[in-house]
C-alpha cells in the first residue's frame, strides 16, 4: 500500500512540476508594453541602419565600425574596437571589467549565455530582437528619452532612441569609463568617442555621471 501511495505522489510531483514549467513558458512569452515599444522603435532603426546576419548573428555595427551590437538566439553583446582605446593610452593587460573580455583587438561586453534561453534561430534581426528582448536588462531613461540594454554588470550599454516622432533617430554605445581609465586610458583622446556627462537613475534620484559614448544620428525614410 505505501509503495502504491509512494508512486502516485510521484506522479502528482511530476504532473505538478510540467504544469508549473508550461506557466513560467507561457508568460515568459509575452512582452510587456515597454518592450513592445522598445521593440517597435528598434524596428524603426533597422530601416536606417539594418543588421548583418552572419553565422546565426546580426551585428548592428556603427557606420565608422568601431562598435557592433551583437545578438542571436542564445546571447547578446558589444564588440569594441580597441584601437581607439589602446592609442588613447589603454594597457590591455592592466584591464579589468566585469564580465567582459579583451580578444582580437576588441573590447568585448556580452550576456552569459546561460541568461538566454531562446534556442530558435529566427530568419530576421526584429524576429530575433523581439525573441530575445525578454532576457534583456532593458530599461527606459526618462531624461534621455532612450532605451537600454545593459551588458557585464553596466559596464557597457546600448541604446536607442524612443521617440519616433521625428526624422531623427540616435543609436548610442555606452561605456562606463572607470575601469578603462584606471587601465591607463586618457578620456580626453580616444577617437570616435566622446567623453561626455550624462544623466542616470541612481538609488530613485537622477545623477550626473561620466560616460565614453558613439553616438549615430539616423535619418529614418519615410
Amino acid at each position: 500500500m505505501q509503495n502504491i501511495i509512494e508512486i502516485y505522489m510521484k506522479r502528482i510531483f511530476v504532473i505538478v512540476v510540467l504544469i508549473v514549467a508550461i506557466n513560467l513558458s507561457a508568460c515568459s512569452s509575452f512582452l510587456s508594453q515597454q518592450e513592445k515599444d522598445a521593440v517597435n522603435t528598434f524596428g524603426e532603426v533597422l530601416r536606417s541602419l539594418p543588421a548583418e546576419e552572419k553565422d546565426g548573428w546580426f551585428q548592428l555595427t556603427s557606420p565608422d565600425g568601431g562598435a557592433k551590437f551583437v545578438f542571436s538566439n542564445d546571447t547578446a553583446g558589444l564588440a569594441v574596437d580597441a584601437v581607439p582605446f589602446i592609442a588613447a593610452g589603454l594597457d590591455a593587460d592592466a584591464l579589468i571589467v566585469h564580465e567582459s573580455i579583451f580578444y582580437n583587438s576588441n573590447l568585448d561586453f556580452s550576456l552569459p549565455s546561460w541568461d538566454m534561453l531562446n534556442r530558435n534561430v529566427k530568419d530576421t534581426a526584429l524576429k530575433q530582437f523581439e525573441a530575445d528582448i525578454k532576457y534583456f536588462k532593458t530599461n527606459y531613461n526618462d531624461a534621455t528619452g532612450y532605451y537600454g540594454i545593459n551588458f557585464g554588470d553596466s559596464d557597457a550599454m546600448f541604446e536607442w532612441v524612443g521617440d519616433i516622432t521625428g526624422n531623427d533617430y540616435g543609436v548610442v554605445f555606452t561605456l562606463k569609463p572607470e575601469s578603462l581609465i584606471a587601465a591607463g586610458v586618457d578620456s580626453e583622446k580616444v577617437a570616435g568617442w566622446n567623453y561626455v556627462q550624462v544623466s542616470v537613475e541612481l538609488n530613485g534620484k537622477a545623477e550626473q555621471v561620466w560616460r565614453f559614448q558613439k553616438t549615430v544620428y539616423l535619418n529614418v525614410p519615410t
